[in-house]
């Protein structure tokens, strides 16, 4: 939120236009690949967890730069509005990895209908 008020006021809305003009595009790529399957699979994040710094380290700026990163592939759904939905796809060493489920508009059942036949199959 600081961040999209802080481009807001300096740039005056001019990112959010591009954003809002991009986002078409990014709908119709999905909806273009959801023709002809009925849920996209991808990883939630592109890697695994990062390592917590330690107390002393965490300041707000290495904080907010970390979790950006970490939010590339569900950022897509949050501007397009397809229902999307990430659960545990199983483990590298001790840290989870996410499986993101993305779903045709108004068809958040077969998302969940996916997610859950993946947890039967998994044993969860």
């Amino acid at each position: 939120m600081l961040r999209g008020a802080y481009l807001n006021e300096t740039y005056h809305g001019q990112y959010y236009g591009r954003c809002q003009n991009l986002g078409r595009l990014l709908r119709q790529a999905y909806d273009d690949v959801l023709k002809d399957h009925d849920v996209l699979i991808m990883p939630t994040n592109p890697f695994v967890a990062h390592k917590l710094p330690k107390e002393d380290e965490m300041t707000f700026e290495a904080n907010a730069n970390q979790s950006q990163g970490m939010m590339q592939n569900t950022m897509g759904t949050d501007v397009t509005g397809h229902p999307a939905l990430s659960i545990n796809a199983g483990w590298v060493g001790k840290l989870p990895v996410g499986m993101m489920i993305v779903g045709k508009h108004w068809d958040e059942t077969t998302v969940l209908k996916v997610a859950r036949a993946h947890e039967n199959i998994m044993g969860n």
